[in-house]
């Protein structure tokens, strides 16, 4: 998973830490080092993807290889970066009983991320990722 035991130190990354190997692995399109940070079937679960007028209901993997694709795909636009800017967010931290929340609130907009991990077998995995925008009160 994301730990690794190297010359006898046990390597413990945090779930901030697990949160940017994600995003790292995803703006590469390597699935396959993503996968060691993301609960695939938990995030993208099926049933919040439907699809209401088709009634097609992709499986979690096919949600999240078209993802990949998509970030993949947006690269190629030189208006759009497939890299997450963290110098553009107030980032915070709770954890409590193997459970985290890595919150990202914008400063430039009312966009809030929220990624939720557990920590399972040692290392921290990502098991929902929910983003909304915020209805804030401007002066």
């Amino acid at each position: 998973m994301g730990c690794v035991k190297r010359n006898r130190i046990l390597i413990d990354n945090g779930p901030l830490i697990t949160v940017i190997k994600l995003n790292s692995a995803e703006s590469a399109n390597n699935r396959k080092e993503a996968e060691k940070y993301i609960d695939i079937n938990s995030v993208y679960d099926a049933k919040k993807y439907s699809e209401k007028i088709t009634g097609n209901t992709p499986t979690p993997d096919e949600i999240y290889d078209q993802y990949l694709k998509f970030i993949n795909n947006i690269k190629k636009d030189k208006k759009f970066s497939s890299e997450f800017m963290y110098y553009k967010y107030d980032i915070g931290e709770t954890i409590l009983n193997g459970i985290a929340d890595i919150i990202f609130n914008s400063q430039e907009s009312d966009e809030k991320i929220v990624y939720k991990l557990k920590y399972v077998d040692g290392c921290w995995i990502v098991v929902d990722i929910v983003r909304s925008v915020q209805n804030r009160m401007h002066d």
